[in-house]
């Protein structure tokens, strides 16, 4: 999976945070990430629970969801060439999840 040459394109950061917990505050991002948390936050509705996954790009979040549905290794390189060459994204999206139902999206394209 990270042999593929998409994977080169992206640069991951990982937060530690207890499960039943939502996005934590900056405070525990690693401190080249602390100033995605607003934008995660936002993109979270506040959910609590794990995982939470994002494709984010300058800062704004491109795809957020919850859980591991999305994680299909051969679908994330698929999205990480979209976003690289400027083309649309091959799946749906969600910026930010509804917040009366974590697997729905209240914005997306």
């Amino acid at each position: 999976m990270q042999a593929m040459p998409e994977w080169k394109l992206i640069k991951f950061h990982y937060v530690t945070k207890s499960v039943p917990s939502p996005v934590p505050s900056a405070f525990f991002f690693p401190s080249e990430a602390k100033h995605l948390q607003p934008v995660l936050a936002a993109a979270s509705s506040g959910w609590s629970g794990s995982p939470h996954q994002a494709i984010v790009v300058d800062g704004k979040v491109v795809d957020y969801w919850w859980g591991t549905d999305k994680g299909d290794p051969q679908q994330l390189a698929a999205m990480f060439r979209a976003i690289d060459e400027g083309k649309p994204l091959p799946r749906e999206v969600c910026t930010q999840l509804h917040p009366n139902n974590r697997r729905r999206c209240n914005q997306g394209s």
